[in-house]
Parts: C-alpha cells; structure tokens; sequence
C-alpha cells in the first residue's frame, strides 16, 4: 500500500482527510511492508548489554498459528518458573503478540525491560507493540532508545522512521531510511518506505529506482507494482498507475487494498463505470465498508451522478453513524446538486459532530494531564451544541 495521495474531496481539515481516505496510502506501506515478525530481537546487541534471546519468526499462516498455539503452554510455563529469565518473559510475549493477544503481551515485554534495560531488543519489541496499537508517541520512544543502544543497527533506524512517516514528520522519516539504507542495505522494505516519502515530492527517478532495488533484495511483486501505481497517481499519470494497479490485483487478488487504489485511479481518470465496478469489488473485500462506499459516493459526485453518490454516502451513515466527516461530505454534494436546505441542514449537523469531537479531544488531553476531565467552574468553557 504504497505512495498514494490522500483523497482531495472536501473536508474541514487536510489531516481529517488523510486520516479518512488516505490511510491506504500512509499507513497501508507501513503494515504491508513490516517484516513478517514484528516482534523479534535485533542481531547487534551494545557491548556489554544483556542479549535477548530470539524465537524462530512469528507465527504467518494458519499452519503456523497453530503452531505457535501448541508452543504457547510451553513458554507460558518456562516463564512463570523462571520470572526473572529476560529471556522467557520476551519469548512468551512474542508468542502471545503473534497470536493477537498484545494486552496479554505487553505485561511480559514490560518485564523483560525492567530485568534488561539495556538491551535493545526489549526496547524493539516495546516499540513494536505500540506502533502496532497507533500508540506513536510511545513507539518513537522506545525505537529511539533502540537505536541509542544499538546505533549501527540498520533495522532500529528503519522502526523509528515507520514511526515518523506515521507522524507525517516527512524530512525526519526520510533521514531515518536513509541511515537504515546505508547501515542494512540488505533490507528490502526500507527502500519501499523511502519511495514512499519520496514521491511526494515527485523526485521520479529515484522512487522508481528505489522500487526496483526493493525488488531486487526479493520484495513482494504485487506491493512494488502497488506502490508504483501510487506514485505514477500522486503524479497525475493515471494510465501508468492504472496498468501497474491492475498488476497488482492480478498477483494478488484477494487484497482489499489493491483493489480500493485501483478503483480510485479508474476514478481520477474519469472512468467512472470501471471505477463503480472496482470499488463494489473491493467492498466485498473489506471488513468496513465506509472507506470504499466514501470513495463510491465521490466518484458518483464526479461523474456528475449525483442520486448516486448520496446513496453512497448515506449507507457510510448508516454502517458508521459516528463518522460525522460524512455531514461535511453531503453538504458539498448538495450544494453542487443546488439543494440549498439539504446542505444547510447538513452542515449544521456537521458542526455539532465537530464540536462534540473537540469536547472528547479536550476531556482527554485534560485526563492526561492530570487534570478533571470539565473546565468548568475553573475558567474554562463549556462547548454547547447549537441548535439543531
């Protein structure tokens, strides 16, 4: 899930937007491209540091799963005879985190930093975990002081840039791939990220020729295909990203991903029946509709269908009556129908959801801070609702 632009449809915020429709193109590179094990120990550990102890790679497959499922019992068991062994307590944690139980994981890598502080790998798994939660705060940390222990580690340099490009700290992230290249220049996925950054500043050549490199170290065909078609669509050629996404969907079939790019690219090109019949496809892939029937609805609007698209985008209200973004969507869509009241009514309701969302963000942070969760009565304001 490569270098795609974020969706360009009206929305309150550029981050909205990117957090809305563009999470195929940020963070689908980021998960796609992951080692098949997240949760595994760095080879360089510091001199002098305590050395974690490796497991064989996650569990991938159903084969495998049930694999690691036979041996959980086990590790389970060495850990709790041997609580203080850093060892047993990673080996176990990575057992559950493979198997998608984190909450259950966490307590275990929590442990194996306190008996090892100073091995990086500790820290590896730690920001592993939280990257894998979205909690990027924590996993820039834990990736940092990776890297500080264990400096010359390549892999610990391309972790911390995944978390920067998630933080959209672009120039951060691309000096992190630079210095992961330089130090493991035998890791594929690294020369993925960096293209990936890179594209958005149509530096072509050198995206190109990083996406050749990665699959030249034996990278995934149809994700270098993918994230070529994302590049060639930031760059508004949309007949080379629509022959290398249709690429993609003919190695792999079966990916939802895949599909929704090529569906959008049908649509920027104003193919607008190819880009209906992708995106129907690509929601029968799809665990949640509301990303696909979203870009449904935007291609309707384009395509000037406009019953169309507000079908699409009230069925989003329907499977995710809390996505308020969609308020915001239907007010442009009636005001290009010129339906005036509709889109008035809309955007009121649009307001009320932004203002709701700002209330929670605020109780948050001030829960965070230590702080009561209302302002109220101590000089602060109390956001009210208008009215509807």
């Amino acid at each position: 899930m490569a270098a795609n632009s974020s969706h360009r449809a009206p929305a309150p915020s550029r981050k909205r937007v990117f957090v809305l429709l563009g999470a195929l193109a940020l963070t689908g590179i980021v998960y796609v491209a992951l080692p098949k094990s997240w949760f595994e120990i760095p080879p360089n550990s510091p001199t002098g540091a305590k050395t974690v102890p490796s497991i064989p790679s996650a569990a991938s497959g159903t084969e495998a799963r049930a694999k690691m499922a036979d041996r959980l019992a086990e590790l389970r068991d060495a850990a709790q005879k041997s609580p203080l062994d850093v060892g047993s307590r990673s080996r176990y944690g990575m057992a559950l985190a493979s198997l998608g139980r984190g909450k259950e994981a966490l307590p275990e890598f929590e442990a194996a930093e306190r008996l090892a502080p100073d091995a990086a790998g500790v820290h590896h798994n730690l920001g592993v975990y939280y990257l894998n939660i979205n909690r990027l705060i924590r996993a820039g940390a834990e990736f940092c002081r990776e890297t500080e222990l264990g400096p010359a580690d390549g892999r610990a340099h391309y972790y911390r840039g995944l978390v920067l490009q998630r933080q959209l700290k672009e120039q951060p992230s691309i000096a992190q791939f630079r210095e992961a290249i330089a130090l493991s220049p035998q890791l594929p996925d690294t020369y993925l990220s960096l293209a990936l950054e890179l594209t958005r500043g149509h530096n072509e050549p050198e995206v190109l020729s990083l996406i050749d490199h990665y699959l030249k170290l034996n990278g995934d065909k149809a994700l270098a295909d993918y994230a070529r078609s994302g590049a060639y669509k930031t760059w508004k050629k949309y007949p080379e990203a629509a022959r290398y996404a249709e690429l993609s969907v003919q190695e792999a079939p079966g990916n939802y991903g895949y599909w929704h790019n090529l569906g959008q690219i049908y649509s920027y090109a104003q193919r607008w029946d190819d880009a209906e019949r992708t995106l129907l496809h690509a929601q029968t892939l799809s665990r949640d509709p509301s990303t696909t029937l979203i870009e449904l609805g935007m291609n309707a609007q384009r395509a000037g269908r406009f019953e169309g698209a507000e079908k699409y985008l009230r069925q989003v209200l329907v499977a995710s009556p809390k996505q308020g973004e969609i308020h915001l969507y239907l007010t442009r869509l009636y005001r290009h129908w010129k339906r005036e009241q509709e889109a008035r009514k809309q955007e009121q309701l649009f307001r009320v959801w932004e203002r709701e969302e700002q209330a929670i963000k605020l109780r948050a942070q001030r829960l965070a801070a230590g702080l009561p969760a209302s302002a109220e009565g101590q000089g602060g304001h109390v956001i009210s609702e208008p009215s509807r």
